[in-house]
């Protein structure tokens, strides 16, 4: 019984020691906690200050998405101050759940997708990236690496 307990407490820490971030990297190198883990990740090192979101787009295809969005970006953030987002449709992003998110220093915040669906994921993660007030200035692309999701639950 002793060696069971023993073997958790191993496979316990190890597992603290694998999830968790190291804390000797600087703020600026680190990727942001943001699930799932995006394909391609490029960070200036700079950060600008974050208040809320106001999704909007010319694209005709967008427009439920932009809805959608602007109602989830209202119930993240009651500020009055926001910076915009633009969704464009980019049909070079093969992937139909794919994006390209970039944050500038400063002007509006872009998410190039080629369907509504990238463009809303595209938002759910500029949604994760704030920190204390600040989103850093960046280049996300992902895409789904399967064309299925799922979810395996183990009872034993």
């Amino acid at each position: 019984m002793l060696k069971l307990f023993s073997s958790l407490a191993t496979l316990t820490t190890f597992s603290l020691l694998v999830i968790s971030p190291m804390s000797a990297q600087s703020a600026e190198s680190t990727l942001p906690a943001l699930i799932p883990l995006p394909q391609k990740y490029e960070a200036s090192g700079q950060n600008r200050d974050a208040t809320t979101f106001a999704p909007q787009s010319t694209e005709a295809d967008f427009k439920s998405t932009v809805q959608i969005c602007k109602s989830l970006a209202s119930q993240t953030s009651k500020n009055a101050s926001s910076i915009p987002v633009e969704f464009k449709k980019n049909t070079s992003i093969t992937n139909p759940e794919g994006y390209k998110l970039t944050v500038p220093q400063k002007g509006s915040i872009s998410i190039d997708a080629s369907t509504p669906a990238g463009a809303f994921y595209g938002f759910q993660t500029l949604l994760q990236l704030p920190s204390n007030g600040k989103i850093p200035v960046c280049t996300i692309e992902d895409a789904p690496r399967f064309h299925w999701r799922g979810l395996m639950l183990d009872e034993a």
